[in-house]
């Protein structure tokens, strides 16, 4: 072996373990925030892919005969529903004063005669309970889930759930009330009530004891409204990967370089 080759590989190694350890940084910080901006007021977004998310909305309401979900400007006043209208808000582990604009939630009526086709006229959630389902299917297998709750109204709002699935099968299921009994699932900040707002940190796929999953469901105990809906960012990933496998090449290039000469 050369000395060119010798010498080359402990820094070689050096830069390697460095960089190695700035992708496992990077990509716990990669995350990827669905707020529904893009979308308006009174819109049905049931069914449809939103191809910058990479995901399908549908829904699934267990007190009607159609299954809608639809768009929630939270900013707006004299709503069907107050208790979605904001800030300030009551209570929950995110500042009172928290902007959230848009908001996802299940149809509690399906009248779409003033406004536009594709909108219904006075959007309202359900408030049966347990409501329905929220249900976002994934283009590519994700390793974290999360999301904000706004009016999870206490303790019938945590007979809601979160199932996890892998090509159609159920991977892991978490309730709502293990997230405020201590347990693996607890989180000490979150506090559900009227009017209330609570961000709920991401499950992970170690947690629910899984490599990954492809769809969430998000079971309503009775209602209110999901946003800021928080992924892993693949974008970040393949351009993280490309990063390493170029460097790495670089590397053996320099590698082979020193040892010819």
């Amino acid at each position: 072996m050369s000395q060119g080759l010798i010498a080359a590989r402990p820094r070689f190694v050096r830069l390697t373990l460095a960089f190695t350890l700035l992708l496992g940084s990077s990509l716990a910080r990669a995350q990827l925030k669905v707020s529904f901006d893009a979308q308006q007021h009174g819109e049905i977004i049931t069914n449809q892919f939103l191809a910058s998310e990479g995901f399908l909305v549908s829904a699934n309401n267990l007190a009607r005969p159609f299954d809608l979900a639809i768009v929630f400007d939270t900013n707006r006043t004299g709503t069907a529903d107050p208790d979605l209208e904001g800030p300030p808000w009551s209570g929950g582990n995110l500042p009172t004063n928290t902007q959230f604009g848009n908001a996802l939630i299940l149809a509690e009526n399906n009248t779409d005669v003033v406004a536009p086709f594709g909108f219904i006229d006075s959007p309202d959630d359900e408030g049966t309970r347990p409501a329905g389902d929220l249900i976002f299917q994934y283009n590519r297998q994700i390793t974290s889930f999360g999301f904000d709750i706004i009016d999870a109204e206490g303790v019938m709002d945590e007979t809601g759930m979160v199932t996890f699935f892998r090509n159609n099968v159920q991977q892991a299921q978490v309730n709502f009330s293990q997230l405020v009994t201590p347990g693996p699932f607890f989180d000490a900040t979150i506090s559900f009530g009227d009017h209330s707002i609570n961000r709920i940190r991401p499950f992970t796929a170690t947690q629910l004891g899984t490599a990954s999953f492809d769809r969430v469901v998000v079971r309503l105990g009775g209602s209110g409204a999901r946003d800021n809906i928080v992924v892993p960012e693949p974008a970040m990933l393949s351009g993280l990967l490309l990063a390493i496998v170029t460097f790495t090449r670089q590397r053996r290039h320099v590698a082979i370089s020193s040892s010819a000469a």
